[in-house]
């Protein structure tokens, strides 16, 4: 299955997945390219794609806008017609509110990140807003197509209690984050 989908993937896409060397990470590269080619067929896109500075790719006409995102075994992509971003994380493979995700928090969520999610008793309840407030942050930092240029500190998201969707707050009002 691999090598029919890799001999479907353009020069750039096979010379991206050839310099990784994990096998999982190839897999991810591999699905990314399924998915930008199913991009490309369903909205008639076939100008080239541009990678820019902060590794956010774009279609050189600037019609489409889309974003990727992959962890684990999963892909997933987001398609606009305005910039957008998306970021997924393999949830189920974690079950501990763990030292890694305890430095994230506080070295890269602002104070009331960091309340939102040490207010929780439970780790669990720890971890699933942990990965809340991070995918958000993600997805907005490769929506704005910044990378990780700007301090996530400064990126500041809130939340009620409700964990619906249009509960998002967003530093720019002018902005929809969701």
């Amino acid at each position: 299955v691999y090598s029919k989908y890799y001999e479907m993937m353009d020069e750039d896409r096979k010379n991206k997945i050839d310099r990784i060397n994990q096998e999982d990470k190839k897999m991810q590269s591999l699905a990314a390219g399924i998915l930008i080619q199913h991009i490309r067929k369903t909205e008639k896109e076939d100008s080239k794609i541009l990678i820019d500075k902060y590794n956010k790719p774009s279609f050189e006409d600037g019609k489409i806008k889309f974003n990727i995102s992959h962890s684990n075994k999963y892909a997933v992509a987001a398609v606009s017609a305005y910039e957008i971003g998306i970021d997924t994380e393999d949830v189920k493979r974690k079950n501990k509110f763990t030292m890694k995700e305890r430095r994230i928090v506080n070295t890269c969520f602002a104070p009331k990140e960091q309340k939102y999610i040490y207010d929780i008793g439970t780790e669990q309840g720890k971890l699933q807003r942990f990965f809340r407030v991070w995918t958000i942050k993600e997805a907005y930092v490769k929506k704005t197509g910044t990378g990780i240029s700007i301090p996530l500190t400064k990126l500041t998201f809130t939340f009620s209690h409700i964990p619906a969707p249009d509960t998002i707050g967003c530093p720019d009002p002018e902005t929809a984050c969701r």
